[in-house]
This record gives structure tokens, sequence and C-alpha cells, in this order.
């Protein structure tokens, strides 16, 4: 027998949406982020204040935010989760990778092995591997990875 209308009315609808913002560049670990108040603190009290549910800081080839981002986030944890995450400038374009945040060291790990040239952050700072190839090396690590700036060429 098939329930009615107002049994089903009842159910849990079984998702839940929430608004993300999964490509921020923050203030000191990003060469294109000149607005000093883009600091940690303030793009999760930002993200906070407008209802953002999934947040990651993407710095520019760079972990330096990946920890500090996690901690700033804790007092916010019933309603923000902070994925690590980074943007990496691969020989076919830019690519966005997110971890589990109990994992954030993926993240320094995923670094370390790109053979990353040029100082964390900067303009410079790429790895001569294929987009591909990094994404095979996040799978391996345990992380996701997606082609940041579909809209433009070299997006991979």
């Amino acid at each position: 027998m098939l329930p009615d209308l107002d049994e089903i009315l009842t159910q849990d609808g079984g998702a839940t949406f929430v608004t993300a913002d999964i490509h921020v560049h923050s203030q000191g670990a990003s060469h294109d982020v000149a607005d000093k108040t883009m600091s940690i603190q303030a793009v999760i009290d930002a993200a906070v204040a407008k209802n953002i549910g999934i947040l990651s800081i993407t710095d520019h080839n760079n972990d330096a935010q990946v920890v500090s981002s996690l901690k700033c986030a804790e007092k916010h944890a019933d309603r923000l989760l902070v994925l690590p995450g980074v943007e990496i400038s691969t020989a076919n374009g830019h690519l966005l990778v997110y971890c589990d945040p109990s994992s954030p060291e993926i993240i320094t790990t995923l670094l370390a092995r790109i053979d990353l040239k040029g100082p964390k952050g900067s303009r410079d700072s790429r790895t001569a591997w294929s987009m591909s190839t990094v994404i095979e090396e996040a799978a391996r690590l345990g992380a996701i990875a997606i082609a940041a700036h579909i809209d433009r060429e070299k997006s991979g």
C-alpha cells in the first residue's frame, strides 16, 4: 500500500542544501591578494555572517593558511565546515585540491611531492607536472581535485 501525501510530507527530505565558497585566497599567502583585510579570521567571520556553510581557503601553491583556517573556524563548527585546500598551478592550468579536515597534512604532502618551483604563493610558483598527474597524486593521498577557471583557456 502506498503512503498518502500527509505521511510523505512528515518525512525528512534527505537533503540539506548549504552555500559554499571553495575558492578563496587570503592575504599573505597568495600573490594576487593585496587587500590586508583578507586575513583568515576576517574571511571566516565574513563566511559565517553570510551564512556560508562550506569554505575553503585555496591559496596559490601554498599551505601556509591551511591549519590556521581550521583553528579559526573551530568556534563556528556548528555552522561552518572548512575544507583544507590549495590552488595548484600545473602545466595545463590551475587545479583546486581539497582533503578531509581531519587530514590537513595531505595538502602539505602533495605540495612537497609535485616539485614546486618558486616561492610558495608567489606569481612564479608552479609545477611542471601535468594537471592529470597532479590529480592522480592527489587521489593517491586521499584528496579530490577539480579544474579551476574552467571558463578560461589553459584550464585543463
